[in-house]
Order: structure tokens, then C-alpha cells, then sequence
């Protein structure tokens, strides 16, 4: 200091060192990528001060543009919605609401449909239920049950009068939903209650929209609706608020599921707290879990439908109306956090810049959480934390050599590859084992090892190379490929081998072996001057328990084979054991209700015996049905043949049916080609397959409608027989039912149409027996078209019509 030269020491400096190094050493010290001297205005330069760095530079504002964009792209993303839906839950767990005890909610339950034994319920049930609320005193009634269509005219009155006399608001759901539109057509349409129904009530849109990942979070306030204009919700029904935005996310942290509930067998029994409803708005809806109303939701994983409109009305009436931050607000405040945290930074060490990212994320996630629980502002903060996580990694970055570090990630890429590498060779439970043409083992994992019995010594044992003499087998050199030795000609087997060995114990084992060939070190030469050799890896997995399971299911399927032969056999050869009682059973009850030996004595008696006699006569077609499907299914059905034609078969088999077809009013017209061929078949098999299927025509017809029959060459040379009704029509999953056994387009206990379900069957079987098919093209409502097709060698010379 004599000299009057002044020296600053910045920090990070060591003094003793500095003042060691002498002054200009120290003068000539530069912090980050400017010098810490400066200029005077006379030339010599004097030392700046460690706090005279300006507060943002260009690579600062770069640096910081850089990480915005990166932040601003990801806030768009499918990841941060995830990330952000996610807080969102949390913040509703931590920071829990309170119901208004504004509404009840009355729940039809699983108590309720048990105690009134049916579902859906007569309207009459809903009726009293409005009457219940009504005298209980209840501000407003909002029913979310579909009353789009007529149910019985006393029970709709009945609604129709409850609501017409209540002297509250009673609130009926419109929704749009996905149906027939016209016939054949589908596409959204929009339910709502009768029309007597909505003259004395008002409606609201109860249509709930889940997020795209399935979660309910969302509710519309309103919805415009084609036939109806702009509704309310059901929630803003009941709630009667105004200046609720159009849409809203829904407040999970009240506790809906405290909602005061009535059940609803309770309230129309009147056994209930009718204090509990005075003033009180009331929701109707399904809460049973077997109505099938139930939906995705934060915090309570699944809500039914009820309550979430419960919970809709709770967030209205409290005024905790989620909304979104706007999405300028959210990118203007992720430029500045940029800026600031780039700034920041990059001026202090990793470990306090550790410690400042950490501080600011929890501040960033404490504001966020405070600004959903007391300003109902949803606010996405995943571009906030990427921005101070990519801040953090740039500020690191920028302190850390450049090819240091690429030397440490070289380095940690290596072990962490030899490391997952040497994890999977030894963790996997498959067999490998490296060894050469010679029979050398150079390497076996502990699978193996496990898999034989055998420790280190056992495999490198010349007894183990013998054990494993059938291996050289996949290895194999193709003669067109090349000299042997080349590269080219080593290739691994396409497809596992299988072989036995022997295992230390002495037992044998399947194994599925596949072989790899690699040349290790093919740029270096060994020792004695040779190139190295081609190393065989094998991979060897046990399939021991696989082949016993694949015999046991050989077994299995010959065994189910045999006893399904067995049990058609056995059917097959019922045939006089079944119809000889069935026949006395027949022949007797038909003495008895014809009196043929004197009056009976009462007519309850005579009606008996027609009973039985119906009855059995049902029971000998069935039986008959059964046994000539088992024949045929069995190969025992012969076939008998005759040259016939079709006309003679089809005039038979209408006169038969003409009883049935008069009974409907049907019209039955049959037509056919002047120059059509006799048909060569078994003229009783043919006539049983037409008739099968002229009685389902008549059976699954219309009141008044037609059957039309249709017989004539075909294009290929052969007969057809195309029968066409105007009945109930049938779908494709339909037509693959009846074309099973026992298959039955309408297969519930009380369906409207008997029959054992064995006609189509028995008609396609003979169709079989004959070379022959059966096609059924149908359209549901409109009819159903069955062709009989007979191959051209059945078709004979002359006129059969």
C-alpha cells in the first residue's frame, strides 16, 4: 500500500494466495466472462468492485427465452395435465371444505329396490314420494330419473297430478343420448320428460362430460339443447344462483359423501325426519350400485351420478366455483420466474442453487395449493416447476466443465451398461451358456447352473461338454454361402430346438434351446497367430412342465372327445326308450279326454287330459327334435334316396301348416319356375328341413303378414327353396345363435316364442347329409330370407314344377 495501489480481494479469493501472486495477478482475475478491471478515464485500469457485475446480461435473457419456450410447449401437454389434475386432488385432500346443509339427497339404494321388489318402479311410487316432500316442506325437488317415455296411463296420471299439485318447483332431467334415431339410424337425441309430465314442472340438463383420461372433474352450468334452447343444470336449478360461469371444475374437497340422505322406500313409507327436509332443497337419484350409475371422480375414485350433481349444487351454493388461471396470467408469470430464477442461479454455487430451487418449488406449490383453497383459482403449475428445475440444470451446467462432464457420463454409461447387462445375464431365469465348437465353456449364468445341479467345476467338466454333444447340431454352414470360417455362414437357429438332458440328479429334462454365434475380438489375433474361433451363445429354457401340461391337454381333449361321442351315441340310441312312454303317455290321455270309455266324471278331468295330452305330444316333438339332431350329429342319419320335385314337397308342407298360418291371418304364396329340374334326395329329410323352416316363418311372423316360398334353378346349376317372411328379423349376433343348438335369438325364461331351438339345426344337418346349405339374410323389423341351396349333382333332367 506505499505505492498507493489498492487491492480488493473478490470472494471465493484466497488473500494469503493472492497477495503471494502480487498485485497484477490479482487485478487480472476475471469473474464469469468479463474482466474485474476497469478502465479509468485516463487510461489505467483500477479493479471492479465484485458487486459491480450488472444484474442481467444477454446470456441471461437467452438462457432464460430458452427455458420459457421449453416450459410454455410443455404446459400443453398431455404430461402436465396428468401432473396438474393430480395436485389438484391433493389440494382438495389438504385442504378439506364443509357442506351447506342446504340440500338432502334421497338415494334410491339397493335397500330400496330390494324392499320394493321390481325396478323400474311404478310412477306411482314416484308420486308419492313428490307428495312426501311436498307436505315435508321442501324448498325445491329436483328428480334426475328418466320419465322420457309412457309407462301405464293411471301411474303417469298419477305423476302427472303429483307434481301438478305441489305448490314447490319440481325440476325434471333433459339429456342428450346416444340411440335410434330413425329406423336403422343412430345418432344423439335429446330425452325429456312427457309431455304432460313438463307442463307443471321445470327442466335442467343433467348431462355429465368426463375428462378425456375417463375422470369426472368439470360441470356446464348450462347446456344448449336442439329442442329446447339453453337449460340450466340441475345443479343451478336447485341452487337458484346466478352469474356462475358457463363451466366450472367441480369443489372435491367438500365432503359430499356426509350429504344428508333419505332412502327411498323411507320417504314413501313416511318413515322420516320431515324436519330434516323443511327448507331444504331435495335431490332424487340412483345411488345403487347395480343401477349402474356410477362415474370416475378425484378423491372419491367413483361417485354415482346423484351425487356429483349434489356436489355441483354444494360448489354453487358455497360459491366455490373452480376456474382456470387465464393462460396469459399462467405465461407471463412463467417469463418472469424464468428470468428470475435464470438470474438467480447462475450466480451462486450447486448447492445454494440446490437449496433456492427447492425453497421456490415449495412456494410455488404452497401458492398454487392457497390459490385453489381460498380464490377457487386453479393454477397449473408444471410449467413453474420445469422452469426452476431447467433453470437449476442450466445454472449446473454452465459451472461444470463441459468435457469433464462428458468423460463422467461416458464413464457412467459404460458401468451402468456392464452393470444392467451382467443384471440380466444373471437375474433371467433362462439358461445361457457361451462355449465354442469344441465344447469349451467359457461362461454359464446361475440359471443354468440351478437349472442342472451343477456348480462351476460341474460345467467346465469334459462330462458336461459330452452332456451337451447333441447342441452341435445347431450349428450348421451353408456350402453356397462361402468357405467355412467366414462370417457370412454363422447364423443362429430360426426356431427353438427342443432336446433332453440330464441334470446331476439324474433325471431328464425338456429344454428349448436357441443358439447365436458371435466372433468375439474378430479385430485382434491371438497369441498362436489364428483368428479367433466363433463362440456359440445358447439359451436354454426348461419346458419340462410345459410338455407334461401340453400331454395333459392332449389327454384332456381325447378324453372330452370320447365322452362327447359317448353321450351323442347314447342319445342316438334312445330312440324307443323315449318315444314308447311318451306314445302310451299320448294314446291314453287321448282315451281319457274323448270319453271313449264313458264320462269321466268331472270336466276338470277332461281339461286334465288334454293338458297331458298336449303336453306330451310337445314333449314327443321335443324328444324327436333331440334324437334326430343327435342321429345326424353322430353320422347316424342315412339318407334314403328318391328322385321327387319341389313342388309336390313345398305343397305338402303348407297344407300341413295352413291351420298355424290361418291362426295369424297370414298370407301364404308359393311360386316357382316353369322349367325347374327334379330333385334327387331323401324325399322325407327334404320335406322335414322345408317345413322347419315355413314353421319359423309363421311362428316369428307378424299378425297379417306373408310368407312368400320360392323354388327354382340356381346360377350354379343346382335347386333352391328361398323362404321369406315379414316378421321380427333378426341381427347378425342373432342369426349366429339360432344357427347353434338349442340356439335361440330370445333366450329368457318367459320369452314369447317356445321351441326347443333345434329346427335351424336339424335343417342345416339334413341341408349337410345332402351336399347342400343353409344362408339366412335378415334385417331386424323388416324380415328374414332362409335359402335351401342344392348342389348341381342333385339337380335331375324334366320338368319338376
Amino acid at each position: 500500500m506505499a505505492d498507493g495501489h489498492v487491492q480488493v480481494f473478490e470472494p471465493g479469493i484466497d488473500p494469503v494466495a493472492a497477495a503471494a501472486q502480487g498485485p497484477h495477478s490479482a487485478a487480472g482475475h476475471t469473474q464469469g466472462d468479463r474482466p474485474a478491471t476497469a478502465t479509468l478515464g485516463d487510461g489505467r485500469t483500477a479493479p471492479r468492485p465484485a458487486g459491480a457485475r450488472r444484474a442481467i446480461d444477454r446470456k441471461d435473457v437467452i438462457l432464460a427465452l430458452v427455458v420459457f419456450v421449453v416450459a410454455a410447449i410443455f404446459q400443453y401437454s398431455r404430461l402436465s395435465e396428468v401432473v396438474d389434475n393430480e395436485l389438484m386432488e391433493r389440494w382438495f385432500e389438504l385442504f378439506p371444505g364443509e357442506l351447506s346443509d342446504d340440500l338432502v339427497v334421497v338415494e334410491i339404494d339397493s335397500r330400496s329396490i330390494q324392499a320394493l321388489r321390481s325396478w323400474p318402479w311404478p310412477r306411482t311410487f314416484h308420486a308419492e314420494a313428490i307428495r312426501r316432500l311436498t307436505g315435508a316442506g321442501a324448498a325445491a325437488i329436483g328428480v334426475d330419473i328418466d320419465f322420457s317415455s309412457y309407462s301405464t296411463a293411471e301411474a303417469d296420471l298419477d305423476l302427472v297430478r303429483a307434481v301438478a299439485q305441489s305448490d314447490r318447483p319440481v325440476i325434471f332431467p333433459v339429456f342428450r343420448q346416444w340411440g335410434w334415431t330413425a329406423p336403422g339410424e343412430t345418432g344423439l337425441f335429446e330425452s325429456q320428460p312427457f309431455p304432460e309430465l313438463a307442463v307443471n314442472s321445470l327442466l335442467a340438463h343433467v348431462n355429465v362430460h368426463p375428462d378425456g383420461d375417463g375422470i369426472t372433474r368439470r360441470h356446464a352450468t348450462f347446456a344448449e339443447l336442439p329442442g329446447t334452447g339453453t337449460l340450466p343444470s340441475m345443479a343451478m336449478a336447485l341452487a337458484g344462483t346466478t352469474g356462475a360461469p358457463p363451466s366450472f371444475v367441480l369443489d372435491f374437497a367438500i365432503p359430499i359423501e356426509s350429504v344428508r340422505r333419505v332412502s327411498f322406500v323411507d320417504l314413501i313409507s313416511g318413515d322420516f325426519d320431515t324436519a330434516a327436509i323443511d327448507g331444504k332443497r331435495v335431490l332424487i337419484g340412483a345411488t345403487a350400485i347395480e343401477l349402474g350409475d356410477q362415474l370416475s371422480v378425484p378423491v372419491h375414485v367413483t361417485l354415482p351420478g346423484v351425487l356429483i350433481h349434489a356436489l355441483a349444487f354444494e360448489t354453487l351454493r358455497q360459491g366455490r366455483t373452480l376456474t382456470q388461471a387465464p393462460a396469459a396470467a399462467v405465461l407471463a408469470g412463467t417469463l418472469a420466474l424464468a428470468l428470475g430464477m435464470v438470474v438467480l442461479l447462475r450466480r451462486l454455487n450447486w448447492r445454494s442453487a440446490l437449496l433456492a430451487a427447492l425453497g421456490a418449488t415449495i412456494l410455488v406449490l404452497a401458492a398454487a395449493g392457497a390459490a385453489q383453497a381460498l380464490l377457487t383459482l386453479i393454477v397449473p403449475v408444471v410449467p413453474w416447476l420445469l422452469v426452476i428445475a431447467l433453470a437449476f440444470v442450466a445454472a449446473a451446467l454452465v459451472q461444470i466443465d463441459v468435457l469433464m462432464e462428458q468423460l463422467l457420463r461416458k464413464a457412467m454409461a459404460l458401468i451402468h451398461r456392464t452393470s444392467m447387462m451382467n443384471s440380466i445375464v444373471n437375474d433371467t431365469s433362462d439358461g445361457i451358456l457361451i462355449a465354442d465348437r469344441q465344447g469349451n465353456v467359457t461362461f454359464a449364468n446361475p440359471a443354468l447352473k440351478s437349472m442342472l445341479g451343477l456348480d462351476e467345476a460341474g460345467i467346465g467338466s469334459r462330462q458336461f461338454a459330452r452332456r451337451f454333444a447333441d447342441l452341435t447340431g445347431l450349428w450348421h454352414h451353408d456350402p453356397a454361402a462361402g468357405p467355412p470360417g467366414d462370417d457370412a455362414v454363422l447364423s443362429g437357429s430360426a426356431h427353438p430346438a427342443e432336446c433332453e438332458i440330464e441334470t446331476a440328479a439324474g433325471t431328464r429334462i425338456v429344454v428349448a434351446v436357441r443358439a447365436a454365434y458371435s466372433r468375439l475380438n474378430r479385430n485382434t489375433r491371438r497369441a498362436d497367430g489364428e483368428d479367433d474361433q466363433p463362440t456359440g451363445i445358447f439359451t436354454l429354457r426348461d419346458i419340462t412342465a410345459r410338455k407334461q401340461l401340453e400331454e395333459a391337454q392332449a389327454r384332456a381333449l381325447e378324453e372330452a372327445t370320447g365322452a362327447s361321442r359317448a353321450k351323442t351315441n347314447f342319445l342316438a340310441n334312445m330312440n324307443h326308450e323315449l318315444r314308447t312312454p311318451l306314445n302310451a303317455i299320448i294314446g291314453f290321455s287321448e282315451i281319457m279326454r274323448d270319453q271313449v270309455f264313458g264320462p269321466l266324471g268331472n270336466e276338470s278331468y277332461v281339461d286334465y287330459s288334454d293338458s297331458i295330452h298336449e303336453s306330451g305330444a310337445r314333449l314327443l316333438a321335443t324328444v324327436n327334435a333331440v334324437l334326430e339332431a343327435a342321429r345326424i350329429d353322430s353320422g347316424a342319419y342315412e339318407i334314403d334316396e328318391d328322385i321327387t320335385d319341389l313342388a309336390s314337397l313345398i305343397d305338402h308342407v303348407t297344407a300341413a301348416l295352413a291351420d298355424a298360418a290361418a291362426e295369424r291371418s297370414l298370407t301364404v304364396t308359393v311360386s316357382g319356375d316353369a322349367d325347374c329340374p327334379r330333385l334327387r334326395c331323401d324325399i322325407d329329410a327334404v320335406r322335414k328341413a322345408i317345413r322347419h323352416i315355413a314353421d319359423n316363418a309363421i311362428k316369428f311372423n307378424k299378425n297379417r303378414g306373408s310368407v312368400d316360398i320360392h323354388y327354382g334353378p340356381s346360377h350354379t346349376g343346382g335347386l333352391t327353396v328361398e323362404i321369406t317372411d315379414t316378421g321380427i328379423g333378426l341381427s347378425e349376433n342373432d342369426i349366429a345363435k339360432i344357427l347353434k343348438p338349442f340356439g335361440q335369438a330370445d333366450a329368457a325364461l318367459n320369452r314369447k316364442f317356445e321351441g326347443s331351438g333345434l329346427g335351424l339345426t336339424i335343417a342345416s344337418g339334413l341341408m349337410r347329409l345332402h351336399g347342400g346349405t343353409l344362408d339366412i339374410a335378415s334385417t331386424p323389423k323388416i324380415g328374414t330370407t332362409v335359402t335351401l341351396s342344392f348342389p348341381p349333382d342333385r339337380s335331375v333332367p324334366g320338368s319338376g314344377c
